[in-house]
């Protein structure tokens, strides 16, 4: 993975930003030669920066992932100050250790799985797929200061 030479954070601060902010992932996506944004919970590995998610295995976002891997992404705040990290790369798609992601996305996203949205999402966790996004280039922004 390449961090951009103009991120403002290096490769632990983006981590940081990432763990700390519950802030659904903005994938982008082609979908019959058109771009797809989606809106996913995730979870984020410290020490490659791999993106987990989950979706449901008749959605668009799976489709378009079979037919074409390659991704870009955005994860920032909506509000001042402006701050968040965007990049690149390619989704793998498996079946493996769906409940578990499933499970700890919901949990970061919701606090608990006693919801009745966390239960049904669990409910229905042998037809959803892990994404795995591997970030082939990675950039930052912060405009703290600025603000």
């Amino acid at each position: 993975m390449k961090i951009s030479k103009s991120s403002a954070w290096n490769q632990s601060r983006i981590f940081s930003f990432l763990s700390e902010n519950t802030i659904p992932v903005r994938l982008a996506v082609i979908q019959d030669k058109h771009p797809l944004i989606c809106s996913v919970w995730f979870s984020v590995d410290a020490e490659t920066l791999v993106i987990r998610c989950v979706s449901h295995g008749k959605s668009q976002l799976i489709k378009s992932l079979m037919a074409d891997p390659n991704v870009g992404f955005e994860i920032a705040l909506h509000a001042p100050p402006y701050k968040g990290v965007r990049g690149k790369g390619s989704a793998t798609l498996t079946k493996e250790n769906v409940s578990d992601t499933l499970h700890e996305v919901i949990v970061r996203f919701l606090g608990d799985t006693t919801s009745n949205l966390a239960r049904w999402l669990l409910g229905r966790a042998d037809e959803e797929y892990v994404i795995e996004i591997t970030p082939s280039w990675i950039t930052s922004w912060d405009y703290s200061e600025r603000m």
